[in-house]
């Protein structure tokens, strides 16, 4: 092992070590704020859909455990021991082995269950503890004096980090002009909207202002809203032209999503550095960040799709060799009917298929997803197939026909049952 894969290897240790030891931080956090009807559901749930190993927690594969451990650490039961580091590493870099023959029925359902637990704790932080408002996608801070008192934005902001640490980006609620803002960058708050505003009355002010465009309106906006602008550190309202409405408007949004609550995004921001400063981390890298946090979402094209993956070939001069090579060729017109959409397949149906994955993770995969191929037998017709665990599409050889390729190609995706369906 190279010193760069034993320093990627403690790195991801230290990792998982600080999960665990946050976990039951967590747990309590959670305990203070849970919806008891809920977690009496979860419960049941866990309970019911429970398919684990005969053999005794010592022997379940490392993944397993961590799953297991997730969920009993939100439903508040005792936590099992750790097992050995043996498979510490193994499938995607989270323990979970591609075969595990005692426990794959067991395997599959924690971490769909998993999955499903981190959607509703993240429900729960933004729904029942008071310091978020806003639409799904713009979500604000709100400003609560009392939740300040009572750590409550702190609290969040620690359960949100230790959800992030599952790899899994499950808060992507954040407007994302105020992550930008608490990123320290400065977005163009001239074209924000001000209809996602959660207040009425603060947007109706705001389209106000957004509507100022003749000396009369100023003159009417400065009488009726002057002293409310002034309060939301504007105070050039009563001197401002019509060419300075555009920079005023900016400042009043500025004020009433970030500087109003920057105690609330301060608090909130301690939280998330409580975790392996998760924060300092997001703030340095806010653009790889930014769909993890937000709903902004770049859409594949061709180019960063193909760089995703790597080809497993035949050596070179084999009959093998040249048959992948139709078949890739075929494979990269098909991408091209993608771009153009010009067939119902899309690049997001195909990184589904093959990863499980409706995106790229921030940080890539732990592991480059591969394309391989098999040889078709006489006299029979296979469709293409993936293994999500591998992260590897199998395409048949010697497909030379564009055509071929993708009816079978989009049979296979649209006929799956879905990554977890089965």
């Amino acid at each position: 092992m190279t010193d760069e894969n034993e320093n990627g290897t403690q790195e991801f240790n230290s990792v998982m070590n600080r999960v665990f030891n946050a976990l039951d931080v967590a747990r309590r956090d959670l305990a203070a704020q849970r919806n008891d009807n809920v977690l009496r559901v979860t419960r049941s749930t866990f309970r019911r859909r429970r398919r684990a190993p005969t053999t005794g927690a010592s022997n379940e594969s490392a993944g397993v455990w961590r799953v297991k451990l997730f969920l009993l650490a939100l439903a508040d039961q005792s936590v099992l021991p750790a097992p050995t580091d043996s498979s510490r590493l193994s499938r995607q870099g989270l323990g979970i082995p591609a075969h595990d023959q005692q426990g794959v029925v067991s395997e599959r359902s924690y971490v769909k269950l998993s999955m499903t637990l981190l959607e509703l704790l993240m429900i729960e932080v933004q729904t029942s503890m008071g310091i978020f408002e806003g639409k799904a996608g713009q979500v604000f801070l709100t400003y609560d004096q009392a939740a300040l008192d009572g750590h409550k934005y702190f609290q969040a902001g620690r359960l949100i980090a230790v959800v992030s640490g599952t790899r899994r980006s499950v808060y992507q609620s954040l407007d994302p002009s105020l992550y930008q803002l608490m990123c320290g960058q400065e977005p163009q708050l001239e074209q924000f909207d001000c209809s996602v505003l959660p207040d009425p009355d603060v947007q109706s002010r705001a389209k106000r202002i957004l509507q100022c465009k003749t000396a009369e309106d100023l003159s009417a906006l400065q009488q009726d809203l002057g002293d409310w602008i002034s309060e939301c550190v504007v105070p050039g309202i009563f001197s401002a032209t019509i060419g300075e409405i555009p920079k005023i408007y900016s400042y009043v949004v500025k004020h009433y999503i970030f500087l109003r609550t920057a105690k609330m995004v301060n608090q909130f921001t301690e939280g998330m550095n409580a975790f392996g400063k998760l924060w300092d981390l997001v703030r340095n890298n806010w653009i790889a960040f930014l769909h993890c946090f937000t709903n902004m979402r770049t859409p594949l094209t061709k180019s960063s799709f193909k760089a995703i993956f790597k080809y497993e070939y035949s050596p070179r001069g084999t009959n093998h060799r040249e048959k992948e090579e139709d078949t890739i060729y075929s494979w990269e017109l098909i991408l091209n009917l993608i771009e153009d959409k010009l067939t119902e397949l899309t690049f997001e149906d195909l990184l589904i298929f093959i990863t499980g994955a409706d995106e790229v993770p921030t940080l890539g995969f732990p592991n480059k997803p591969s394309i391989d191929f098999y040889t078709q037998e006489v006299g029979e017709r296979r469709l293409p197939y993936a293994s999500t665990c591998a992260m590897t599409l199998f395409l048949p050889r010697g497909i030379t026909e564009e055509q071929e390729l993708h009816n079978i190609l989009n049979q296979s995706v649209k006929d799956s049952w879905g990554f977890l369906k089965v």
